[in-house]
């Protein structure tokens, strides 16, 4: 699939489905764009595993453990 530098995403659809997917989307007020979107940032949010990030504090007043 080519990908362009623009903002655009062009896909070629089935003309009935198209006018199908139209009609669902005004019963549901939401225009293609909107739609797109939100399950565009559900499907990236949904791929990217959030990283672990653990903070080991060390304080100096704490008592050191021994490798017993």
């Amino acid at each position: 699939m080519a990908q362009g530098t623009s903002g655009r995403v062009v896909i070629d659809l089935d003309p009935d489905f198209k006018e199908r997917l139209y009609g669902v989307l005004k019963d549901k007020g939401l225009s293609m764009k909107e739609w797109f979107l939100q399950n565009a940032e559900e499907t990236c949010d949904s791929h990217t595993q959030p990283r672990l990030e653990l903070e080991l504090e060390v304080d100096s007043n704490s008592p050191k453990l021994s490798g017993n």
